[in-house]
């Protein structure tokens, strides 16, 4: 059986409706349920983020760049928003495209695959380095940019380690300590 989670709803008019999730995702166990899932629409969400924004529709429509009668259509989910709008609104709220995108579980889960996956990433760069006897000695956003490089370029453990190599080859300095 497949679980889902659903935010806590909304009654307007009568009808049922999701909002917006908050910006840190928790990891609660989804209860049972016997639907299928479904992706969360995003109308609802987008809708949220404006109210809770304290904006009116010509004012959220400004901010994200498109038009208030475009924004009444993705607020009504008769169309689905593009990117760019997606984009504009999750920085507006400060949030990430996975909190606005996903169900708070989903980007539960999504985030800690990418801290594992980049954990791992790291402890073999590591290894690398000691066996080329070479220096990783980098503050806290050199390690963010080696760490972007080696997710962009696909970098992964004994499969596609080019990245691993070139960034131990950068790092390496010549006997008398200075860089190559």
């Amino acid at each position: 059986m497949k679980q889902e989670v659903r935010a806590p709803a909304v009654r307007k008019n009568g009808k049922s409706r999701r909002s917006a999730h908050g910006n840190v995702p928790h990891c609660e166990a989804p209860p049972a349920t016997d639907e299928s899932p479904e992706a969360d629409p995003l109308g609802p969400k987008l809708l949220a983020i404006r109210k809770r924004l304290r904006m009116n529709q010509k004012q959220f429509a400004e901010a994200i760049g498109t038009s208030q009668s475009a924004l009444v259509t993705y607020e009504k989910t008769q169309r689905e928003p593009p990117v760019r709008i997606l984009c504009k609104a999750a920085r507006l709220a400060d949030l990430s495209l996975d909190e606005l995108l996903l169900s708070p579980i989903d980007s539960c889960h999504y985030r800690a695959q990418s801290w594992l996956q980049g954990g791992a990433l790291k402890r073999r760069l590591l290894e690398l380095a000691t066996m080329e006897r070479a220096s990783l000695d980098l503050d806290e956003d050199r390690w963010l940019k080696v760490m972007r490089f080696l997710f962009m370029t696909g970098a992964q453990v004994r499969t596609n380690e080019m990245p691993f190599r070139i960034v131990v080859a950068l790092c390496q300095t010549p006997d008398d300590g200075t860089p190559e």
